[in-house]
């Protein structure tokens, strides 16, 4: 589980160098920064970006609604990597969001548009008959092939932790807590 969780991270990143033109992309040897932080690219993917290819999203409606009408318009792509969705009538219309935008595709003969959908899965699971899992099992039965929804579960609970910690408490040992958003070439990450 955990080297497919990483395939979808890198793949996940590698699509993210998309969300910037190639003339705004930093090279590595015209470093703004200080050079105080260069060693973490040993570590870690970097994109470098121009600031004024950044757009803040300030308030909680705006950062729905860029989601919302994103997922919708999208032509060629949807990932999101996120710790959950949620259940009430909000996340329903970006459910629907993204249903249209694989509805458009299929109507339109893209077979190349798809969607990936990486959550946590004790959280994603949390609520019984209604919870983020039961939320996108419509998307993948109508829309076998095109959309692919992966949960991700922490090897870390395991044995008797995983058998006699109650929900939600089982959370305190480890979830997958990424919130990233791309659709087509353009992303959106919230912290």
């Amino acid at each position: 589980m955990f080297t497919n969780v990483w395939n979808f991270t890198s793949r996940l990143l590698s699509y993210g160098t998309a969300a910037v033109k190639a003339e705004e992309t930093i090279h590595p040897k015209e470093r703004p920064c200080s050079d105080a932080l260069t060693w973490v690219s040993d570590y870690a993917p970097c994109f470098g970006i121009h600031g004024n290819s950044v757009e803040i999203l300030n308030t909680p409606d705006e950062f729905y609604q860029t989601l919302k009408t994103n997922f919708k318009n999208a032509k060629k792509r949807i990932v999101i990597a996120s710790l959950y969705l949620g259940t009430g009538q909000l996340e329903q219309d970006l459910v629907n969001g993204i249903e249209y935008a694989c509805e458009r595709a299929k109507s339109s003969g893209n077979k190349d548009f798809e969607v990936h959908i990486l959550l946590d899965y004790n959280r994603g699971s949390r609520g019984g008959d209604v919870s983020s899992r039961t939320m996108l099992t419509p998307l993948l039965e109508r829309f076998e092939g095109m959309v692919q929804v992966s949960l991700y579960h922490t090897p870390d609970l395991s044995g008797y932790l995983k058998q006699y910690l109650p929900p939600k408490l089982d959370e305190t040992v480890g979830v997958q807590h990424m919130k990233v958003y791309l659709f087509d070439d353009s992303l959106v990450m919230s912290g």
